[in-house]
């Protein structure tokens, strides 16, 4: 009844909520810390004859832990980093046959059995993010728990220092000192000038490139973090000038002739929006380089850029993608609507989400069979924790992309780098409460959504900025709680 509610017009906060908790009971079904990962088809695949059987790292597997730092399954990574840290010697030998670099090179697609490259085609063989896209994973677990010094010595910081190793071979620079990343692919897409005429059906025609922006993003990223970590641990101080002179060269992300980011830097590759992938808006999602408090006017190009992307080239998990995007714009309504396509068009009566709709809708690409897809399951669940909470180590906002339809509930232990959030909340009312207990000393920067007013807080030592009603909240010890409470104004 209620996805038949969601066909006819938009989904109610009864399906959201049970959406949310299903693709948990699914993830929790499907892997634990001593188990493999948790695949594209959980438990479920029906058959020994699957069609997408592997674990592919260039969006689907990251997209199926995205949920867990916030959503308190943060140890669940521990079987994705087992996986892939047990697969080490087999990735220095494919850097060192492949590209003549140390480290590791990672291939996009791995099964437990298979973890050479089995997909030999310039889509997947050539692109080299990979490694630094789940490195962003592995960063994470240690910014949520740092207290697991013996967890990051053992596990996590070996697999970073190997694709630094990696990194720093592979990464070449123009005549004018600035990064040149090639080959470089922007997951799965081909730029607008090298596609065939429309006669000729060639999938991935031409996706090799140089300097494509999510490339340059996981770079970025990669080294901003090793470099904070190696400074929290005390590691690295003989390599950092050299990450540093990585950054440094990594000139600003540009735009095209339609004020959206590029998906690829140089100019010669024109910008494709017939396609699923959101590969290019990773500085704002996954990634938290760009956020709409501190950089609000350089959001604009990555809203135009996700604006044009063309509603039939997507499926079931690039929606999902499309709605967490949304809700990084602040845009709650867009971000509901993204998930009320997706269950329109990939969402079956047993909750099991599809790659795409196989019924001709235009909500999707057409693709005869449709097959089963849990990455887009859990895709929605990460997709609903962003409208209520954006975190990072620096900055927490606050219901930032509450949509009407969920104008009144409540969430408890949702978690941030530094500790956990409780909160309750009534837009009718223009009421606000939230608890925030410290999980170790920090301080951390907290914004309220618009339309409750501003926070009186109790507790901790606050500060306010002097722009906008941001608070500056310090912990002292692990166990100190600040509680906000914002309107009590009644209709």
């Amino acid at each position: 009844d209620l996805i038949a509610q969601a066909f006819a017009g938009e989904q109610s906060p009864e399906l959201m909520e049970k959406m949310w908790k299903y693709g948990r009971y699914l993830f929790i079904s499907g892997t634990d810390e001593n188990a493999n990962p948790f695949p594209l088809y959980g438990l479920w695949g029906g058959s020994y004859d699957l069609i997408w059987c592997h674990n592919m790292a260039n969006e689907n597997t990251q997209m199926i832990y995205w949920h867990s730092f916030a959503g308190n399954l943060a140890e669940y990574h521990k079987a994705l980093f087992h996986y892939y840290n047990e697969r080490m010697d087999i990735y220095r030998t494919n850097a060192r046959n492949l590209y003549g670099c140390r480290g590791i090179y990672m291939t996009a697609g791995t099964t437990p059995g298979v973890s050479t490259p089995n997909q030999v085609v310039p889509v997947i063989m050539n692109w080299v993010g990979a490694a630094g896209w789940l490195a962003q994973h592995y960063c994470s677990y240690a910014a949520y728990r740092p207290e697991e010094e013996e967890y990051i010595r053992t596990e996590i910081c070996p697999y970073l220092e190997a694709v630094a190793d990696f990194y720093e071979d592979f990464i070449c620079y123009k005549e004018d000192g600035s990064i040149k990343l090639y080959p470089s692919v922007s997951p799965e897409n081909t730029p607008q000038n090298f596609m065939p005429p429309l006669t000729e059906m060639i999938a991935h025609p031409m996706p090799t490139t140089i300097n494509s922006t999510i490339d340059l993003a996981i770079v970025k990223e990669f080294f901003t973090n090793l470099i904070q970590l190696g400074n929290r641990y005390g590691r690295y101080q003989d390599r950092m000038e050299g990450w540093k002179a990585i950054l440094d060269s990594i000139p600003p992300y540009q735009s095209n002739e339609l004020g959206a980011i590029r998906e690829w830097q140089e100019p010669q590759f024109e910008d494709r929006y017939d396609h699923r992938h959101l590969s290019h808006i990773y500085p704002v999602f996954p990634g938290n380089e760009v956020n709409s408090v501190d950089q609000p006017e350089e959001m604009e190009k990555y809203k135009k850029a996700v604006c044009l992307r063309k509603i039939d080239a997507q499926t079931g998990w690039s929606m999902a993608h499309m709605a967490s995007i949304y809700a990084r714009f602040d845009e709650g309504e867009m971000a509901a609507q993204c998930l009320d396509n997706m269950a329109k068009s990939c969402l079956l009566p047993n909750f099991f989400t599809l790659h795409n709709d196989w019924r001709g809708m235009s909500i999707t690409l057409d693709m005869d069979p449709a097959p089963v897809q849990l990455d887009a399951a859990l895709g929605y669940v990460n997709a609903v924790q962003e409208m209520l909470l954006y975190a990072s180590e620096t900055l927490v906002k606050l219901l930032p992309a509450l949509p009407k339809r969920l104008e009144c509930g409540s969430v408890q232990d949702f978690q941030y780098p530094g500790g956990s959030i409780s909160m309750k909340w009534n837009r009718g009312t223009q009421s606000f409460r939230v608890r925030m207990e410290a999980a170790r000393p920090h301080t951390i920067r907290v914004a309220l959504a618009k339309g409750f007013g501003t926070i009186r807080w109790i507790g901790g030592r606050v500060e306010m900025e002097e722009r906008g009603e941001i608070a500056v909240i310090s912990f002292e010890k692990k166990g100190d709680t600040a509680e906000g409470i914002s309107g009590e104004r009644k209709q």
